[in-house]
């Protein structure tokens, strides 16, 4: 009884789509990459903006160009806020609720989020009023979502087919 051993170098050698396919992967999450610490810079940038915008500066007269220069800056600083309170919405969570609700005779046109108000505005389309009225009712069951409400309804032609076009607000909280 012998044994062989072939140390020989098989040809085992890569496709062309393999090496493509591994190429454009690892460009694909440099991009990613890139494109996250882009926008942490920006983040961090508009941080450090905030904080010198609300940090309370001296001011040993109070002329009236002095209080309009203030003005816009307590404007420039709301802006700010509201821009990183929008960069920071939960969409994720948002999503998750709007999903378990939505069905297939419901088809959402727009969702709009106010992170300030945290209040959440969906626009939609469905053929009955009844299929309105469970949507509601479901979006109502979601524990992330509170005082849904109908804002407005409106009977549609959709491709000549009747419809109703609906605007639902939402209050969602924060976890």
């Amino acid at each position: 009884m012998s044994i062989n051993l072939n140390h020989a170098k098989g040809s085992h050698a890569a496709s062309g789509w393999a090496i493509a396919l591994l190429v454009s992967g690892c460009l694909l999450s440099g991009l990613l990459f890139w494109h996250y610490l882009n926008v942490s810079s920006q983040v961090s940038a508009l941080q450090t903006e905030l904080k010198q915008l609300t940090q309370a500066k001296p001011m040993p007269r109070t002329t009236k160009a002095a209080s309009t220069a203030h003005a816009k800056e307590s404007a420039q600083a709301l802006a700010i806020q509201a821009a990183m309170a929008n960069i920071k919405t939960p969409w994720q969570r948002l999503f998750k609720p709007l999903e378990a609700a939505t069905h297939d005779d419901i088809k959402l046109l727009s969702i709009e989020s106010n992170a300030t108000t945290k209040q959440l505005r969906l626009s939609a389309v469905t053929l009955t009023i009844d299929r309105m009225m469970a949507y509601i009712n479901r979006l109502s069951a979601q524990p992330t979502l509170q005082q849904v409400r109908l804002v407005s309804h409106e009977a549609i032609n959709a491709n000549g087919t009747p419809a109703i076009a609906f605007n639902v607000e939402a209050i969602w909280q924060a976890q």
